[in-house]
């Protein structure tokens, strides 16, 4: 993945999450922020998963403690 589409990738998730923060703020005024704080560190989770696997992280093994 270039840095083009990573770029259009993480504008596409922060659009996700404002969107569904948005609606929430709508249909349910008097919602606790929590929620909203829940979305957003999914969307910055998601995006973080997204780099490591375009900068080749993923192929790394975590090893284990015995």
């Amino acid at each position: 993945m270039g840095l083009l589409a990573f770029g259009v990738f993480c504008l596409i998730t922060v659009g996700i999450a404002y969107f569904l923060v948005w609606i929430l703020d709508r249909l349910l005024p008097g919602h606790p922020g929590i929620i909203d704080s829940i979305i957003w560190v999914l969307a910055v989770i998601i995006i973080v998963f997204q780099l490591a696997g375009a900068l080749g992280l993923h192929d790394v093994t975590i090893p284990r403690l015995k």
